[in-house]
């Protein structure tokens, strides 16, 4: 487990690492000795009016300048490179910027010379030697031609006035050159009339012939050492998919590593067009933002098979796919002066998959999912870059495409999430294979486990049979049980008759009359309840049920049966914990008032003056996807022993033995009635803490009621 975390925190170094070197060679300081020097340590000089002076520079010791700051600009020509800067005047335009961001923002449109002067170091001027140089031109937005001191070095695409002329290719290129004078003056030409921006939107680099080739090689290194890594990845991961084409998140997984390749090699550096010219610009344009969505689609695919457990209102993940496929087939239908400028359109799409990405993947490690960690600082990390670009891209602020970057560290743990899914699975096999191996090996063995279960299934067969030892006890304690509750009664009954009929009782005495009425009303209601009992239990009661809103209905029996208990000197509380109109149920009224009075009265009978009887209502999730609305009965009397609990819903048993205002079957009746409801019963009590009774019926949202209706 440590060496778990020691990975991933060098991995997450390293990824806060990239985006720092990486920003630090957009800006290179690269001294002759070929040590990158850090950028904040360098000066930094601008140019201002169309001039950049370098009178204290030394390239051996600052390394490479950075050509930003007030060009010169004619707008809509291409002007004489053999002009002489000082000579003209002319406007002056922010690099690096896009024609659409500047401060008087114009149309990214069109075409237009820039020109800068740049005086060389001071101890340049005072030697005739002839110094090499060289510079490094960035993606020029779309097509430029450039000069040094009239001298054409550097030709991308074909520069033209309208989108008929020109050629569009943006590729970086460096261009050495010999210097034999103070100063150099640079021209460029550029046009673009066939995607979202143009301009010198990044920024030109100056250094010796030998920085700017390190710093281009390295450069391309970078992007083909990640795109070799990538496509490496994808390979490893389709034969994990061959080997076993049920898992399906290799394959999804392997088709991201290969989208983010492809991203990596039409972007930056533009290595596609680099190593094979004849590539188009428009070609390779329409493989950048086709890659980048593609890569997201099989990010979504790839957390969908992995976490589906977790996944989120599945219809969204849908839309996702289908209008990410037809973005696709947007782009490659129109042209890049079309699709390119859908690109906050784009980068929309990209943020809002990312989020539903990392609900899924929050979701998955709140839920402690295998892989979950990984999953979520990947794509942490990811949505981290994601924003960046969108930032980025949108000049809100100074950054770089850091999409390989966050892509990469994603990958990477993604990989061994996926690796270690593999590796536990194949160790399980060969841990299966070896039990196999060994069960069959050895015989005794298996004989020994076939007498376990024999023995198990003996016990079972005993088991069975005490349980219908049992069934013949409870029925005979049943009859016993009604007899000894028929006895009393009828001995009372016998006993007042015949002292009647001897004189000991005096006849036309109405008390010993109403006594014995009272006794043959106890057992009429033990009658009565023994039969309703015995047709609940048999299922033979027809229950009459009724839609009801099962809240509501409650709150009126709470009405109903108040003053009964209120006359009694007992407080009487209703606490709603269901909101009306919110649940239904379908339930036999008469049959739930019956339960819910059996509750309260048994409350009340064993509740002193003064207490209090509290009715609750509240939503329970007894089984996954079905609520059941519990309504609990709490006194304040003076509670049952632990040693009754158990056998309150027993017929005939009653906590103070020979009371004989109840039959003992109620409780027993009020469990056959919620039963019948599909519903349940309990109690919870101590002695002098009061008792706790409640009963529960299955009910559903009342909107999804009437949807079904």
């Amino acid at each position: 487990m440590q060496k778990l975390w020691a990975s991933v925190l060098c991995l997450l170094v390293v990824t806060l690492t990239v985006p720092w070197v990486t920003s630090a060679m957009e800006q290179p300081n690269v001294p002759s000795s070929g040590e990158l020097l850090d950028p904040a340590s360098s000066p930094s000089l601008k140019a201002v009016n169309g001039m950049l002076s370098l009178n204290d520079w030394d390239f051996a010791r600052d390394g490479t300048i950075q050509l930003q700051g007030d060009w010169l600009v004619e707008w809509e020509t291409m002007g004489d490179p053999n002009l002489q800067v000082t000579e003209h005047s002319f406007g002056t335009v922010k690099v690096p910027s896009s024609w659409g961001n500047l401060p008087e923002p114009r149309s990214d449109y069109g075409l237009a010379t820039y020109r800068l002067r740049v005086l060389l170091p001071e101890e340049w001027r005072t030697s005739d030697q002839v110094r090499p140089l060289a510079i490094y031109m960035p993606d020029v937005a779309t097509a430029y031609t450039l000069w040094i001191d009239g001298q054409q070095v550097l030709k991308v695409g074909q520069v033209g006035a309208n989108k008929e002329e020109m050629v569009a290719s943006n590729v970086p290129r460096t261009a050495s050159f010999a210097v034999n004078r103070d100063w150099l003056d640079i021209t460029i030409h550029i046009s673009n009339f066939v995607q979202r921006k143009g301009g010198l939107w990044t920024t030109p680099l100056l250094g010796t012939a030998d920085q700017i080739a390190r710093y281009h090689q390295t450069r391309l290194i970078i992007d083909n050492a990640q795109a070799g890594i990538l496509i490496v990845m994808a390979i490893f991961h389709i034969a994990l998919f061959f080997w076993n084409r049920k898992e399906k998140s290799p394959f999804f997984f392997a088709m991201l590593c290969l989208a983010v390749a492809v991203r990596t090699l039409s972007s930056s550096q533009m290595t596609l067009i680099y190593f094979i010219p004849e590539f188009s610009w428009e070609w390779n344009t329409k493989l950048e933002y086709m890659s980048v969505v593609a890569a997201s689609q099989f990010t979504l695919l790839y957390f969908l098979q992995m976490n589906a457990r977790s996944v989120v209102l599945p219809r969204l993940a849908a839309i996702f796919i289908w209008s990410g496929s037809f973005y696709h087939l947007f782009v490659l239908l129109c042209p890049a002066s079309v699709f390119t400028t859908t690109m906050n359109v784009l980068m929309t799409y990209l943020v809002l998959i990312s989020s539903y990405v990392l609900a899924i993947v929050i979701r998955a490690s709140l839920q402690r999912e295998d892989g979950a960690l990984f999953n979520l600082i990947g794509m942490s990390v990811f949505f981290i870059c994601v924003l960046n670009n969108v930032l980025y891209y949108n000049f809100i602020i100074v950054s770089i495409d850091m999409t390989a970057i966050g892509m990469l560290a994603f990958l990477i743990l993604q990989s061994l999430n996926v690796t270690n899914r593999f590796a536990r699975a194949y160790n399980l096999a060969e841990e299966t294979s070896a039990k196999l191996v060994q069960l069959n090996q050895s015989l005794d063995k298996q004989v020994e486990d076939r007498t376990h279960k024999l023995e198990h299934s003996h016990r079972e067969l005993k088991h069975a049979y005490e349980q219908l030892s049992n069934i013949h006890e409870e029925r005979r304690r049943l009859f016993s049980d009604i007899s000894h509750e028929l006895g009393h009664p009828v001995n009372s009954i016998q006993g007042y008759i015949r002292g009647m009929i001897d004189g000991v009782v005096p006849q036309g005495k109405t008390e010993y009359l109403h006594t014995v009425y009272e006794k043959t009303l106890y057992l009429q209601r033990i009658f009565q309840d023994l039969i309703a009992l015995e047709r609940l239990e048999s299922g033979q009661i027809e229950l009459e049920k009724k839609q009801i809103d099962p809240s509501l209905y409650i709150k009126e029996l709470v009405d109903r049966y108040r003053w009964d208990i209120e006359e009694s000197d007992i407080a009487f509380q209703y606490l709603e914990g269901v909101p009306p109109d919110e649940y239904c149920a379908e339930v036999d009224p008469s049959r739930i008032e019956q339960v819910f009075c059996n509750l309260l009265f048994n409350a009340k009978k064993f509740t002193p003056g003064g207490g209090t009887i509290t009715i609750h209502t509240t939503i329970v999730m007894e089984k996954p996807e079905t609520p059941y609305m519990q309504v609990t009965v709490q006194d304040t009397g003076a509670g049952i022993s632990e040693r009754d609990l158990p056998h309150l819903f027993e017929r005939f048993y009653q906590v103070r033995k020979g009371d004989r205002q109840g039959s003992g079957l109620g409780l027993a009746i009020v469990k056959g009635i919620v039963a019948s409801h599909g519903g349940y019963v309990g109690v919870q009590s101590a002695m002098s803490e009061g008792s706790r009774f409640y009963f529960a019926i299955p009910v559903a949202l009342a909107s999804a009621y009437r949807m079904r209706r």
